[in-house]
């Protein structure tokens, strides 16, 4: 297990997570996920190839951005993760916890795979388009919540029996 600290912002292209002991990223500073400036720059990425790994620095996405997991494998964001207006797209079988702030600016976060969990606030959209949200701060109800069926949740929520409420349509909730 290792610590790996920042005291000031720094940029990447992208970050390879491939140990099964822990990784924490953290200290004042940021992580900056941004595209390289020449054409045909691939595009920014974080892969979990094994291993629970935590960011507890800032997160900025600059530009749309994929998070890969594997099975088995956990990425945490522990402190605000920026969107700055782009698209987080969550791949792999595995899980990515939001327990903080999740600040889109007009972006979104796209479940395509795995598991999206936390226990922050969304500031934003969330697409479900094949894996599983895991609310981490209802009131005491089943925490795992399988897309699309959400909109029952916009109903518990109507009641008062969810801590938060859901409003879908098809493909798509919004937290409010």
């Amino acid at each position: 297990p290792r610590t790996i600290f920042t005291d000031t912002a720094v940029s990447v292209r992208a970050i390879t997570f491939d140990n099964s002991n822990t990784y924490a990223v953290a200290g004042p500073g940021s992580v900056n996920l941004v595209q390289g400036t020449s054409s045909g720059s691939p595009p920014t990425a974080i892969t979990v190839n094994q291993g629970s790994h935590q960011f507890q620095a800032i997160v900025n996405l600059l530009n749309d951005t994929t998070v890969d997991v594997d099975s088995g494998a956990t990425l945490v964001f522990n402190n605000a993760l920026n969107l700055n207006s782009n698209s987080l797209t969550k791949t792999g079988d595995g899980e990515v916890a939001i327990r903080n702030d999740l600040i889109t600016g007009g972006g979104m976060v796209s479940l395509q795979q795995g598991t999206v969990s936390g226990s922050g606030t969304i500031g934003g959209d969330v697409t479900n388009s094949g894996g599983t949200i895991s609310p981490g701060n209802s009131a005491g109800l089943t925490t795992v919540v399988p897309e699309p069926n959400a909109c029952i949740l916009a109903l518990l929520g109507s009641l008062g029996i969810a801590g938060y409420v859901l409003r879908c349509r098809s493909d798509r909730c919004l937290r409010q």
